[in-house]
């Protein structure tokens, strides 16, 4: 037996950089052409779901492959990122408020890695091959990092967009209810912004007290579901709205039996403008209901 445990004469693969390899390695990080990785890159970005047709502009798309693959280079010649890079902020975010899934943001990042590998493994000469799986673990744990940053911009930005919608939302439900009176006019400009038809019917329900936690597990259900509530508070009750579902689908008919299970009031408004009236009377339901 050899010193590292090995059979006596057999030569023993590492999986880590030894002393020497460094000035071998920057050559092939050196000898990767960024207009071939991005070309490749794009051939491939192109078909996947979500970007198929693209939903931004393909030059853009251009730009920051190459940029990305810049950066990875820079990071395998450093032996990885020791903090957040730019182009992984640029790209969550951006394809973040293009509304691309982040699945398939996922599956197009993957890409970097594979087109990356085949380059580099294409470059190498076959006496490289061993210095090559030396390398393995960097140019695997410096993808993953760009991968993981890029993802932690999408969720961020993509919370933001979020809380920032229903900021606006709320805005608009607030304006509703503090106007007994609104012209049609401001009607249809509440609508649209919460993306209803101003003459679609809704189905409002109310709670209040201890039956407002029921009444939150059922929007909960709801949007898990795919479905749209909105909601507001009258003092102490929580008001729910959301479009009268079409159909007998499976949806509609778990919505119908929960809300009847539920200590909740509900009526239904024909179209935004009674929706104030309705949700008095779901909430005057509402409290009939929680003193029984």
């Amino acid at each position: 037996m050899d010193e590292q445990g090995g059979i006596a004469g057999t030569r023993q693969l590492r999986d880590r950089p030894v002393p020497g390899d460094e000035r071998r390695w920057l050559e092939l990080l050196d000898a990767l052409d960024l207009d071939e990785l991005t070309e490749r890159f794009m051939t491939r970005v192109v078909t996947v779901s979500g970007y198929d047709p693209a939903p931004i502009p393909v030059s853009e798309l251009r730009r920051t492959g190459r940029l990305s693959f810049s950066t990875l280079i820079e990071g395998l010649r450093a032996g990885g990122f020791d903090g957040p890079v730019a182009i992984s902020t640029e790209v969550g975010v951006s394809r973040a408020r293009a509304g691309i899934p982040l699945e398939a943001l996922m599956t197009a990042i993957r890409h970097d890695f594979n087109v990356l590998w085949e380059v580099l493994t294409r470059v190498a000469n076959p006496e490289d091959a061993e210095l090559v799986i030396r390398h393995t673990g960097i140019v695997l744990s410096t993808v993953d990092e760009y991968v993981s940053q890029v993802q932690q911009a999408y969720t961020a930005e993509l919370s933001r967009m979020r809380a920032e919608e229903d900021s606006v939302h709320a805005g608009l439900i607030a304006s509703l209810f503090d106007d007994p009176d609104p012209t049609h006019e401001r009607l249809s400009s509440i609508a649209t912004g919460l993306g209803l038809d101003v003459d679609s019917p809704l189905l409002v329900i109310a709670a209040t007290g201890d039956d407002v936690r029921a009444l939150r597990v059922i929007i909960s259900d709801h949007v898990r579901a795919g479905g749209t509530m909105f909601t507001h508070h009258l003092g102490e009750v929580l008001i729910a709205f959301t479009p009268v579902p079409d159909g007998v689908g499976h949806s509609s008919a778990a919505l119908a039996g929960k809300i009847a299970e539920a200590r909740v009031g509900y009526v239904r408004a024909e179209g935004i403008g009674t929706l104030r009236r309705s949700a008095l009377t779901a909430r005057d339901l509402a409290d009939v209901i929680a003193a029984d």
